[in-house]
């Protein structure tokens, strides 16, 4: 058949019929059995587009797999990958939206904004990928790599939502537009703008609605739709290949330290004094900030081994000290057995040996008297991958177990507006109800008040004191009952 219409082609015209082609695979049922009307298996295509739209169909061709590979199809799959990418994609060019609206950004009043001067480490890691991510996406799809480019794509969306826009929200959430959040929305609708402009082959409604929203009317010279736009062009002075690997190392970290809190069951709104990275370069104190933030940690150490993360246990060695206690061996086990594990390691590599006192009788213990195990340092929780090894202290302090709690109170009483439906700039009464965490709420008043927006802070001792109609909401704040109330005055 391919040859047939070259054939036809070079009769007819003297030209080949087409430049290239890609085989498409078979379309099949959510269990990969080709689709019957007689099995009832067919999936029907206009009910998906009904419920799931059109981009959302499109996507899940480009991105579920390479287009000559079979494709198992449903409403589910195609849901499931709109709400990876399309879905993740909306909810921040939403966030945008919002605080934009509240602050009343408007991108054009800012052209003349030297925003170069006040770029932080993520907006420039960020820029930076955007730039590596054209290239990639314009390379891919003039070789036909359609899969390829869609799926980078989807994983450029999600380091944009979940650590660019996870690491930045805190520079929109603040009073005022000051230089780093102008800086900020500035960066961010720049890269959805562009992202607009990327997308628009694989989703083209949502692509559009995005474009018409943040460029038409908004920027000089912006053409009415995206689909009349040029093709980004790729700028090699904004790609930062160093950066974008050293970022890849604080996200490797922080995936570990994040592991190493589930393992020890240490929720991440649980401060901790400190974390010890073994192996890799060491990051610059913009990147090490990133990490600290993110996994809610005081201080970051590097050691170049990990002795401070490994004890020892031991046991007798039975085929030498059998023949050198005889009669000993039993007292002589328990006291090798409760032997400080670091203590005595440390002994062995600097003499090699050790005298153990057993019933009046002193002997001379080397390695090979010795079974010897490497067990988790007390008061670590270790995680490694490859050769980064992340250990995080988990002594907690009572300054440290006081900052948690009050960070699930600011937690609770967030959700308390969220639920309320408030607006994100109300300010808020905020009631709490007297019990033995007062003495703490008292101490970080500020800072409570501060993080929920409230104007004020009452305490009650019964909810017959709350002004009529304000309901009362009890929470387990870390094993401690608190009851809040919040409203708008």
């Amino acid at each position: 058949w391919f040859y047939s219409l070259h054939a036809i082609a070079t009769c007819l015209f003297d030209t080949p019929a087409y430049d290239n082609c890609i085989v498409m695979g078979h379309v099949l049922d959510k269990d990969g059995i080709k689709m019957s009307k007689h099995l009832g298996n067919v999936v029907d295509p206009n009910e998906v587009l009904a419920r799931e739209g059109a981009d959302a169909v499109r996507w899940m061709f480009y991105a579920d797999s390479h287009p000559w590979v079979s494709v198992r199809f449903s409403t589910a799959a195609v849901n499931e990958m709109k709400r990876r990418f399309m879905g993740t994609f909306w909810n921040t060019y939403a966030f945008f939206v919002l605080y934009a609206n509240i602050d009343g950004f408007e991108r054009q009043a800012y052209s003349d904004f030297p925003v170069d001067d006040h770029k932080t480490v993520i907006d420039r890691w960020i820029e930076s990928r955007l730039h590596s991510l054209i290239r990639e996406v314009d390379t891919k799809l003039e070789m036909y790599d359609i899969t390829t480019a869609a799926r980078a794509l989807e994983a450029f969306t999600d380091d944009l939502s979940n650590w660019y826009v996870r690491r930045s929200r805190e520079r929109f959430w603040g009073a005022g537009l000051d230089a780093d959040k102008i800086t900020a929305y500035i960066v961010l609708h720049d890269v959805l703008v562009t992202m607009a402009h990327l997308t628009a082959p694989f989703t083209p409604f949502m692509a559009e609605t995005v474009y018409r929203n943040l460029a038409v009317g908004h920027l000089d010279g912006a053409r009415e739709s995206v689909h009349l736009c040029d093709f980004p062009s790729v700028d090699e002075t904004k790609i930062d290949y160093k950066l974008e690997n050293d970022m890849e190392r604080v996200l490797e970290i922080v995936s570990l330290g994040r592991a190493a809190r589930n393992v020890s069951q240490l929720k991440i709104r649980q401060p901790l004094e400190e974390m010890i990275v073994v192996g890799g370069e060491p990051l610059s104190d913009e990147l090490t900030v990133l990490v600290l933030d993110e996994l809610n940690i005081k201080k970051m150490v590097r050691e170049e081994n990990n002795r401070r993360l490994v004890d020892y246990s031991f046991k007798p060695q039975l085929r030498t000290l059998g023949r050198l206690m005889g009669a000993n061996l039993p007292k002589g086990r328990k006291l090798i057995e409760a032997l400080p594990g670091r203590e005595t390691m440390d002994l062995l590599e600097r003499d090699g040996k050790f005298d153990l006192e057993v019933d009046g009788t002193v002997y001379e213990l080397t390695l090979e008297d010795l079974l010897v195990e490497e067990v988790p340092a007390t008061g670590f929780a270790v995680e490694s991958a490859g050769s980064v090894t992340v250990a995080l202290n988990t002594v907690l302090s009572e300054q440290l177990i006081e900052e948690g709690l009050v960070r699930e109170m600011v937690s609770k009483i967030q959700t308390m507006r969220r639920s309320s439906d408030f607006l994100v700039t109300d300010r808020i009464d905020l009631y709490v109800k007297r019990d033995d965490l007062a003495d703490v709420i008292h101490r970080y008043i500020d800072s409570i008040m501060d993080e929920v927006l409230a104007q004020q802070v009452i305490f009650f001792d019964d909810a017959a004191e709350l002004p009529d109609g304000l309901d009362a909401q009890n929470w387990d704040i870390n094993g401690h009952d608190m009851t809040f109330a919040v409203r708008v005055p």
